[in-house]
């Protein structure tokens, strides 16, 4: 029989082989088969968050080139 997919973790059964959720996601229980977004303006520095405690806020940075702005997310 497989392993349990972790807090953190997810696959298409909740078994083994697993994936690590991916950043701005978190799963804080075992055997997921999905990730949960961070709420709105968060965002995780890295992939495998078990909860909403790792998600963080983020600064919208607007920096203008010619004609064209861009929108660079800082995470502090």
């Amino acid at each position: 029989m497989s392993g349990k997919c972790s807090p953190g973790e997810f696959s298409k059964t909740g078994l083994e082989p697993c994936h690590l959720c991916p950043k701005s996601y978190y799963q804080i229980d075992e055997m997921s088969t999905a990730c949960l977004p961070c709420p709105f303006g968060k965002t995780t520095t890295f992939s495998g968050a078990t909860g909403t405690h790792n998600c963080s806020r983020t600064k919208l940075q607007f920096f203008l080139f010619t004609t064209h702005y861009y929108i660079i997310i800082v995470v502090t």
